[in-house]
């Protein structure tokens, strides 16, 4: 068996040796006898220097070489290659994805089964590393750890229902196999391919060097797949009925029959209804409305039947709406028509209006009295006090409805600082009137006037306007002429509505329009604060929530059906929650009260609902798992595993320690010498 040297240059330490013999060695008697008066004033007599060319004590001079021959060894560090039968040959990483479109035809479980196996009849040359890949890459298995519990945690795995992303699942795993002792690295994907997943990464090829990856695509087995996805839902008056207005998007995919959409309301079914897709139609928007009472949650679910469904996963959605609020709305116009809408009679249980009297408005606290929403006509923006007023509710998060009823210089100015520009132009022409002719159908304060309840937008008739635009204004309506009627301003923490006209009699025929009255209140319920708690969150996904100041609370939980998730504190009025990997409605609450404050709905990404296969990216040219081969164009590099690998297994031997130990006994033995030695002359004197 050979010896090698984990630090052979140790060795030249070696030179050390032959120093003090070459010192001693060299020194010469004088060449010449110097001259001296007398020595009859020395004491002792002259000492005969003895041949500086022979050693006299052999023994101590051999004790000492051998000892600086053995620390210098020593620190060389000698070690037998073959002697270490556990020596780490390769690194292995196997990442397993557990995304929702992977539950298709059960792939995962086949796969979960799989990998399981391998992790099993792994030798121990193998170090391996398990991460699974869902809404984040989560390491199950550390490299070096125990792999019967690796399996152990492999075969726990429940099939999840997030989306991740495949090219940070590989950086995750590159990053365990940076440190990685085995001369070879790899990292096993075990995947079933999906398109889009492999579409949606770019550009990641260069983090793979000197890492050997092969792709392993489990086979889904199903010839369709029906899927539900997306529910928005809102409430809405029809006089004295309260309404639910729901949107979903109901898809297909393949061979699919007739699809049954059940929707229910807190386990109550209020519809069933068949749908049928028409010749190449895979998506559809399904709507329904009911009533329900709006002191009361609505928590609810969509669900689709149907036969020949591929993935049960994407079946059915959740929705929840909080119960009505009051809100509190400052007035600051002209319009009475805008009063009437707003006035207890019209709005009792719905809004709270505060009108503001223009000669007050540095002394009055309308922020302070608690309004959420100011509507305020451009008239007053000629004055300070309103221009400031209006800064305030937007910079606090607040929202503005601006009716521009009025142009002129310094109007147009404050329109200028509040981020819009008017392009209306004085004169003296008769206006000509215009039509609604385009609505931004999907946002939801025009979402509802799609159908025929609230009327047709197209009867609008508008007779003056003042053209807006902004850089980050969105129109919202824009007329026949091509002018923006309604506009969403951004870039404000509260939210900014701008209509470009004003809302009297002269100004268009929306005050006398059945349309007018909803329209004001949804404008106003999506310009007020939004909930600090989000309505709806991906699975897996950490969602910010804040925490009104007023609660005081430490913590803040999750439940489902009563039944306590998970708690986190709350840190400076915000809580970091991590959201539940199964779909679902949960419950939120604060500190120790069982009070449910908020609900958060729990749904997957209908990206997972698209069922097909296709060539991974460019970045990663993979190989299917029966070629059984590497990935061609990820080149394996010799790295730094296979130099760690022998350091690593160098130190386990304790060859270095023994030759250090040795060296330590010469030491000793040759001080027991020396002290034998001069007792004994001792002695003898």
């Amino acid at each position: 068996m050979s010896v090698s040297f984990l630090q052979p240059w140790f060795f030249a330490g070696l030179v050390a040796v032959g120093a003090p013999l070459w010192l001693h060695l060299r020194r010469k008697k004088p060449s010449q006898p110097r001259r001296f008066p007398t020595l009859r004033f020395l004491e002792d007599p002259p000492v005969v220097l003895p041949n500086p060319r022979r050693l006299q004590e052999w023994p101590l001079f051999v004790l000492r070489a051998l000892a600086l021959v053995l620390a210098v060894t020593a620190f060389a560090w000698p070690y037998f290659p073959g002697a270490d039968e556990f020596m780490v040959k390769e690194s292995r990483v196997y990442l397993l994805d557990n995304t929702l479109s992977h539950q298709a035809g059960g792939a995962f479980e086949r796969m979960r089964e799989r990998v399981a196996a391998e992790i099993r009849g792994t030798g121990r040359e193998v170090q391996l590393a398990v991460v699974e890949l869902g809404a984040v890459p989560r390491v199950l298995s550390a490299l070096g750890g125990d792999k019967g519990a690796a399996a152990a945690l492999v075969e726990g795995l429940r099939a999840g229902s997030a989306r991740g992303s495949f090219l940070d699942g590989l950086r995750q795993s590159n990053a365990l196999l940076s440190r990685a002792l085995g001369e070879r690295r790899r990292i096993l994907f075990f995947t079933d391919g999906q398109a889009n997943q492999w579409t949606e990464s770019t550009g990641g090829s260069a983090f793979l060097k000197g890492v050997e990856l092969s792709v392993f695509t489990s086979e889904w087995g199903v010839t369709g797949n029906a899927w539900v996805a997306e529910p928005e839902v809102q409430r809405v008056v029809f006089g004295e009925k309260w309404v639910v207005q729901l949107a979903v998007k109901v898809g297909r995919q393949g061979r699919v029959d007739r699809t049954q959409v059940v929707v229910s309301d807190g386990g109550r079914v209020v519809a069933k209804r068949s749908l049928d897709f028409g010749q190449g139609e895979d998506q559809r928007v399904f709507e329904l409305q009911w009533e329900a009472d709006p002191k009361e949650w609505v928590r609810g679910e969509v669900r689709v039947e149907t036969t020949g469904d591929g993935l049960a996963g994407d079946d059915r959605v959740y929705f929840a709406l909080e119960p009505v609020r009051e809100g509190r709305v400052a007035l600051l116009t002209k319009s009475a028509f805008v009063r009437t809408a707003l006035s207890q009679e019209v709005m009792r249980g719905r809004w709270n209006t505060l009108v503001l009297d223009p000669a007050q408005l540095g002394k009055a606290g309308p922020l302070e009295s608690g309004a959420e929403v100011l509507v305020v006509d451009a008239l007053y923006l000629q004055s300070l006090e309103a221009r400031t007023l209006v800064g305030a509710f937007l910079s606090n998060g607040c929202g503005v409805l601006l009716l521009c009823n009025k142009w002129s210089p310094v109007v147009a100015g404050a329109l200028r600082e509040l981020g819009l520009e008017s392009v209306a132009v004085a004169g003296t022409g008769e206006p000509v009137p215009s039509r609604v002719r385009y609505v931004f159908s999907q946002h939801p304060v025009l979402k509802p006037f799609t159908g025929q309840d609230y009327g047709s937008l197209g009867e609008l008739v508008i007779r003056r306007t003042h053209a807006l635009m902004g850089r980050n204004a969105v129109p919202l309506m824009v007329s026949d002429r091509g002018e923006a009627l309604l506009l969403e301003n951004g870039g404000y923490p509260g939210r900014f509505f701008a209509l470009s006209f004003g809302l009297e009699r002269a100004d268009s025929n929306w005050p006398l329009h059945v349309s007018f009255v909803p329209f004001v209140d949804l404008c106003l319920q999506n310009a007020r604060p939004a909930g600090r708690i989000p309505a709806e969150a991906a699975p897996g996904d950490t969602v910010v929530m804040k925490v009104p100041e007023g609660r005081g609370a430490e913590t803040l939980w999750i439940a489902a059906e009563g039944r306590e998730l998970s708690r986190v504190p709350v840190v400076g009025g915000m809580a970091r929650v991590g959201m539940p990997v199964e779909p679902g409605c949960y419950e939120v609450g604060y500190g120790t009260s069982p009070e449910v404050v908020s609900r958060v709905c729990v749904n997957g990404s209908p990206k997972e609902s698209i069922l097909e296969k296709g060539p991974e990216a460019g970045w990663i040219k993979g190989s299917r798992a029966e070629e059984s081969s590497l990935v061609k164009g990820v080149h394996a590099g010799e790295g730094t595993g296979g130099r760690e690998a022998r350091e690593s297994a160098a130190r386990k031997q304790t060859w270095a320690w023994m030759f250090l130990l040795a060296a330590a006994g010469v030491l000793v033995a040759e001080s027991l010498w020396l002290s034998v030695r001069n007792l004994w002359r001792r002695r003898i004197v």
